[in-house]
């Protein structure tokens, strides 16, 4: 396919060389002089400015910062393309309605959820679909991380400083509880700021969701904390499950019964592995022209709730 990248930061960077490898004609858009020069030197890749026209192009992946993104999706929309949109979805709750009614119905669109792909949570949602522990009674997700180290360069200077852990962080464990619960109401929620790390914007966050199926969730989500942590726990009516982002494997407890371990194998582990599964059912839905696991028809929810965490319980519209 004839796919074009617009934004070519880190993640644009990642999407670009997964889809050569996998075969694909890409061409990319941004603003940055370094950075297409930079890619041209190393990829062989043409990178164009901004006032590019999109043309001759199956796809568009919108990698820019998020406030960017309405902006990046109207403007693909409009020319009736396909497009996959990198997380959070947007950056205020003043979008929530151009996001819900900005694109034509039948064109497949995806809001990027990669922890759906990693071998882990996916196991977790298939034993829970499939009925291992009975009926999902509650839910436990958390992630914890070092913001000054997740990349290099100055972190106060990245979009993660700006919009706060519970967009940047919580698009991907709210996701999760949506994903493998069903929906939910916000219930209770804390957030706290980024002191810690000298920032103004929300650092940590917990969440309390109550969900159709009667289930309950907890989110966390921080990214002050100096070591890595990642983990679910689900408890169901007959039995519990547990997974942590070391482990290569899923816990599985029942009553009267041992500790199961569900093992998978290391390469499917692997942190660019779910990037690249996560592409090739974009494409092959675009191909198809069948709806995504994730379009933004649902993914807009994930970010309503995500406001709500932010603002208190009063979204703005």
């Amino acid at each position: 396919m004839r796919i074009v990248i617009i934004g070519c930061g880190s993640i644009g960077q990642r999407h670009l060389k997964n889809l050569l490898s996998m075969g694909h004609e890409v061409t990319g858009v941004d603003s940055s002089e370094t950075v297409r020069h930079a890619l041209w030197e190393e990829l062989d890749v043409m990178v164009n400015p901004p006032d590019s026209k999109l043309i001759g192009v199956d796809a568009v992946l919108i990698c820019t910062p998020p406030a960017a993104h309405l902006k990046n999706i109207c403007e693909v929309a409009n020319l009736g393309l396909p497009f996959f949109v990198e997380k959070p979805l947007g950056a205020n709750s003043k979008e929530l309605k151009q996001l819900c009614c900005g694109y034509p119905e039948w064109v497949p669109t995806m809001v990027a959820c990669n922890m759906r792909f990693h071998v882990g949570p996916a196991t977790v949602k298939r034993l829970i679909d499939e009925g291992e522990i009975g009926e999902s009674i509650s839910a436990r997700f958390y992630t914890g991380s070092y913001l000054p180290t997740w990349r290099t360069g100055d972190y106060r200077q990245r979009y993660s400083a700006t919009i706060g852990a519970v967009l940047d962080c919580g698009s991907h464990e709210l996701d999760l509880a949506l994903w493998m619960l069903g929906p939910a109401k916000l219930k209770a929620s804390l957030v706290r700021p980024a002191t810690a790390i000298g920032l103004e914007c929300d650092g940590l966050a917990e969440m309390l969701l109550e969900h159709e199926s009667g289930a309950m969730s907890s989110v966390h989500v921080n990214f002050i904390q100096s070591d890595y942590d990642r983990r679910i726990e689900v408890i169901g009516t007959k039995g519990s499950l547990k997974w942590n982002w070391n482990d290569l494997c899923v816990r599985i407890w029942k009553p009267g019964e041992k500790e199961h371990c569900l093992s998978f194998d290391s390469w499917r582990a692997e942190i660019n592995q779910m990037y690249l599964d996560e592409m090739a059912h974009f494409l092959e839905c675009v191909r198809d022209g069948k709806p995504t696991c994730n379009p933004i028809s649902e993914a807009v929810k994930t970010f309503k709730l995500l406001m709500e965490v932010k603002h208190g319980g009063l979204v703005v519209t």
